[in-house]
């Protein structure tokens, strides 16, 4: 990461106006394990976005959770949350990073601020996040989990993919969705709110690129979504050789050929 950032300083002022962490998981933040190098900053380990924020300065940092992680938070075993929490005490308490809060339906918190272009209007929107989902009227949302304690099973919850910031870009004409892990199946056996897709692609409808879902994997990119949305690009974060499934590849590979068509 040093190699890919340091060469960036010189030429320009090198930070980043905003960061996004969709969910807390370590594919998506940086696992921490105890053997990472200590920031000079604080008593936190670098790797991943904590990294990030130390060679690459961060103007606002948004997340899920800021500032109490009350909503479905993380074991407090969990070292990679934990470590997390103390860059964003630390970092916030020396003035060096503003966090915020995500906010379904949203505009107002992700804002152009690097030379604004009235011919190519710009708009940021938290599409949903944690138990909300825009309704694709105005900044309207509505509740898409029902009550935790009306949930008999544990294990039926939400899990923290199911919590994802999911965000619309819009740049002129152009369009582009992200939506980190959200499910767009349940699992046999699960409620059918399990499947977050389709509400999200009755809200935002066509886009030109969006990012598949939890990489591809099995429970995702269920053909409403694809059928609203008719992507003519869409990007696979892959990590793993599974990644994606050979089903939702298949899929996401047929609805291009229709959208293109």
């Amino acid at each position: 990461m040093d190699h890919a950032i340091r060469p960036a300083h010189g030429r320009f002022e090198a930070r980043l106006d905003y960061a996004v962490i969709t969910h807390f998981h370590a594919d998506h933040m940086g696992i921490i394990t105890g053997s990472e190098p200590l920031s000079i900053h604080g008593d936190y380990r670098l790797r991943g976005i904590t990294e990030i924020g130390e060679l690459l300065p961060i103007d606002r940092l948004m997340d899920r959770g800021w500032p109490d992680y009350e909503y479905l938070p993380p074991p407090a075993s969990d070292m990679m949350f934990a470590n997390y929490r103390r860059f964003v005490a630390r970092n916030t308490a020396a003035g060096r990073l503003k966090v915020i809060a995500a906010q379904a339906g949203a505009t107002n918190q992700i804002t152009q601020v690097r030379k604004p272009n009235p011919q190519l209007p710009f708009e940021v929107r938290i599409v949903a996040v944690n138990d909300r989902v825009w309704t694709g009227k105005g900044n309207e949302t509505k509740v898409r989990f029902p009550a935790l304690d009306s949930i008999l099973l544990r294990a039926d919850w939400p899990d923290e993919n199911m919590c994802s910031i999911a965000i619309r870009i819009r740049y002129g004409r152009f369009v582009y969705f992200t939506g980190g892990d959200m499910p767009g199946y349940p699992v046999p056996g699960a409620a059918a709110w399990h499947d977050e897709e389709t509400d999200v692609a009755q809200a935002i409808g066509p886009t030109d690129v969006h990012v598949v879902h939890h990489h591809g994997s099995l429970e995702e990119e269920n053909p409403f979504w694809l059928a609203t949305l008719r992507s003519r690009v869409m990007i696979v974060p892959a990590w793993a050789a599974t990644h994606p499934s050979l089903d939702t590849g298949c899929s996401c590979w047929m609805m291009r050929r229709r959208a293109i068509a």
